[in-house]
């Protein structure tokens, strides 16, 4: 909550959490997104849940938007999911911006009893279901392994009349899922991992794929504090501009709150030389 306070109060505008339902203690499943392998955090770390949590932050910091960067919709049984996320974005007055994925944790889909493999077919039948629920009144019939009866309500819709999805992942099927049902792809781009001409080899494979499509290029910053403020991180958030990010998600690593609201503030100097 202060953390949320602290975003709010820096000018930035939004705040975003992460999901896991658990975490094990003997990880077999490789990490996607280190050189190792190993997920970069201790597995009895607590996740919260995220809808809680963004609808007491909602509650209690106004006008600040509400972001999850990623959930993996198929983890959880798509018609409620789609009534919390509803409720949320009425509540906050059309707040809410739901970043999906495919999932990497093998564990976490075992313990859930739900599939690991075809999980992006899953995804593709959940995130039908989730906008038929959005609707109001979702057209029956089967949707991959979910099928919706007819005659249902599904009250409340969101606040807004399309809910931006955000698909993650960095492979053609993630881009393609991007274009097809949502109104952002997100990557990962590590300026220390991803040099720029990487990472602009990455956002042209999309541009390219695309086409004219409206779906916008999100890129998610791993942001270290030492490098917000310098000149190397303002020069990477240019490029990738230029080369047609239309948005930002930045991981900043939280200190004390007076050093968190230094960073962020900074960080938000940083963003708007890019605005």
């Amino acid at each position: 909550m202060g953390l949320a306070a602290i975003v709010a109060g820096c000018g930035l505008d939004s705040v975003w959490m992460g999901d896991h339902n658990l975490m094990v203690e003997d990880q077999r499943s490789p990490y996607p997104y280190s050189k190792d392998g190993l997920f970069p955090g201790a597995p009895d770390v607590a996740w919260f849940d995220w809808v809680v949590a963004l609808a007491t932050i909602g509650g209690a910091v106004p006008r600040i938007g509400l972001g999850v960067a990623v959930t993996v919709p198929v983890l959880r049984e798509p018609i409620i999911l789609a009534k919390q996320i509803a409720t949320l974005d009425r509540l906050s007055g059309g707040r809410v911006v739901v970043g999906v994925g495919t999932g990497w944790l093998a564990e976490e889909f075992e313990a859930l009893d739900v599939p690991f493999a075809g999980r992006g077919a899953r995804l593709d039948a959940c995130l039908d279901v989730l906008r038929e629920v959005w609707t109001g009144r979702p057209r029956p019939g089967a949707y991959g392994p979910y099928r919706l009866s007819d005659g249902l309500v599904t009250l409340p819709t969101p606040a807004q009349v399309t809910l931006p999805v955000l698909v993650a992942g960095d492979g053609e099927a993630a881009m393609d899922r991007a274009i097809r049902r949502g109104q952002g792809w997100l990557t990962v781009l590590d300026p220390v991992r991803t040099p720029i001409p990487a990472a602009l080899e990455r956002i042209a494979r999309f541009r390219e794929r695309a086409g004219d499509a409206s779906t916008t290029a999100v890129a998610r910053v791993p942001v270290r504090s030492s490098a917000v403020g310098e000149a190397s991180l303002r020069t990477y958030l240019h490029q990738l501009v230029d080369a047609g990010v239309g948005g930002f998600v930045c991981d900043v690593s939280w200190a004390s709150p007076e050093r968190t609201r230094d960073v962020l503030g900074r960080l938000d100097d940083d963003l708007a030389s890019v605005r």
